[in-house]
């Protein structure tokens, strides 16, 4: 009786010092990953913005649900397929059920230590989905003459792969492009801020928020404006509620036959303009699906360089 009395002790004493979501969870999740249509790829980076994965859908992979101690993991999912327009999921660990099991059964050991060490306190869902939508500015800008897209090359020169990639910063930061303000209808504007967007994400210099992200932030967080804006004033407004570090937006206006286009990067907490392109000339509304990118890029490319003489 006394040694069935001990084993039942010691068994008691082990099952606290152990956490329940460890027994019964796990620290990492098979994920599926699919999209809409299929063969895309998929680059996935995780909470410190650092690329994990690149593949294609559809795959499943197994991810973690931590990042540190009592601190989740979350991710970034950035879907691209030629002839589409580039999509962005996320998806953020939340804490596992079996992890308050602790305070039922008394492991609180594995409450406090245990299950946050081991990761087991956090759970992933076990699937995500990406639509990809087709990029209506790619087919309409294939259709451009030689002589249009020799025009957009004479007023802003575009920067080479390889120059791009020498100026990648060593950090991406968390920028958002509010939808371009100007003359033109609001389906325009909001093609060219898409294309303008898709542009960016493939420099990989930033971590962009998806428009469909600040919409949902904005709606959570009651604010009134659109995602459209032009303003020094109101991209910082705007990046603060996004908790971004910059905003890029920008206007098109026109006087007589000529377009000017102004892309701007405003710093969030300072309200400033840390980088401004501007351009204009005689040219088609067509020839917006080129200049527009090729400008952003270009702004892209000057915080690169900043960037770079900052380390050095």
């Amino acid at each position: 009786m006394k040694s069935f009395l001990y084993l039942f002790l010691l068994l008691f004493i082990f099952s606290l010092s152990i956490g329940c979501a460890s027994i019964v969870s796990k620290s990492a999740y098979p994920v599926s990953i699919n999209s809409s249509p299929s063969e895309a790829e998929v680059s996935i980076t995780n909470r410190k913005g650092v690329e994990i994965e690149k593949a294609i859908t559809p795959i499943t992979l197994s991810l973690k649900a931590n990042e540190g101690f009592f601190k989740s993991e979350s991710y970034s999912f950035r879907f691209t397929k030629e002839g589409y327009s580039p999509s962005f999921e996320s998806m953020q660990a939340s804490i596992d059920g079996w992890y308050w099991g602790n305070l039922l059964f008394g492991g609180l050991i594995g409450f406090l230590i245990v299950d946050p060490a081991t990761g087991s306190m956090w759970k992933l869902d076990d699937n995500i989905q990406a639509d990809l939508q087709k990029d209506e500015a790619s087919s309409i800008a294939g259709r451009l003459s030689g002589e249009s897209t020799k025009s957009i090359s004479i007023m802003i020169e575009r920067p080479s792969a390889k120059e791009l990639q020498a100026y990648t910063p060593m950090f991406t930061i968390a920028v958002a492009v509010a939808d371009l303000t100007g003359i033109l209808s609001d389906p325009e504007l909001e093609t060219l801020s898409e294309r303008l967007r898709g542009n960016l994400a493939q420099t990989e210099y930033f971590k962009l928020v998806s428009k469909n992200d600040m919409s949902s932030i904005f709606e959570a967080q009651k604010f009134s404006r659109s995602t459209a804006c032009g303003e020094t004033s109101c991209l910082s407004e705007m990046g603060k509620i996004l908790a971004v570090e910059k905003m890029i937006g920008g206007n098109i206006g026109k006087v007589g036959n000529r377009f000017s286009v102004s892309l701007r990067m405003v710093d969030v907490q300072t309200g400033t303009i840390d980088y401004q392109i501007d351009k204009g000339g005689e040219f088609r509304v067509e020839d917006l699906l080129d200049l527009i990118p090729i400008m952003g890029e270009n702004l892209a490319l000057k915080y690169g360089k900043s960037q770079k003489k900052e380390i050095q």
